[in-house]
């Protein structure tokens, strides 16, 4: 994977939580920091907490410096979250490209063509900038998604990491079973 870390001074911690938490946390953010429907650049979320609901096989991509974070949540079946160029000028316009400090998770898609274009075109993206990544490919559920700037934490929540959570699966485990592939960069850890 992704073993670059240019001179970053933090780490994220990934958490799984059950659904009840994450509506919690979700609800602690207010829906200002909601990157919602209709899953498009429009909709994103910007600020110190930042959150989504129902990746199925759109693409999540946030973007930290640990202070603030830039949530994309985008719709593979809308032609115009395939056109990167835009992508990259609404990135460079909410988020210092520059900055060493940067980080990325990549979360969603689906085995399906328009998915995996996206997702693809998204660590495309990640690596020309040089910005190190987490991957949470293919969830086998409908998955939400959440960042704190406060904690540095990404919270990720189904219904399949909720029951393996309530069976006393550890964290790592009950993440690695909810996605058909997980890899970690090594300043983020479960």
């Amino acid at each position: 994977m992704n073993n670059y870390c240019s001179n970053i001074t933090f780490t994220s911690k990934i958490t799984p939580v059950t659904l009840k938490d994450f509506n919690k946390i979700s609800r602690s953010m207010g829906i200002d920091n909601l990157a919602g429907y209709p899953w498009v650049l429009g909709t994103s979320a910007k600020g110190t907490s930042v959150y989504t609901k129902d990746v199925l096989n759109c693409c999540v991509c946030l973007i930290t410096n640990g202070e603030k974070a830039l949530l994309m949540h985008l719709n593979p079946c809308r032609s115009q979250n395939h056109d990167f160029d835009s992508v990259l000028r609404y990135v460079k316009k909410h988020i210092d490209v520059g900055s060493k400090n940067l980080h990325a998770i990549l979360l969603g898609s689906k085995n399906v063509p328009k998915s995996l274009e996206l997702f693809g075109k998204f660590k495309e993206m990640l690596f020309s900038l040089n910005i190190p990544f987490s991957v949470f490919k293919n969830g086998k559920m409908t998955t939400h998604a959440a960042y704190s700037a406060k904690t540095d934490e990404f919270f990720i929540s189904s219904e399949s990491i909720d029951y393996m959570l309530n069976r006393g699966l550890d964290n790592a485990k009950s993440i690695k079973n909810a996605f058909e592939k997980v890899e970690l960069n090594k300043i983020d850890y479960i």
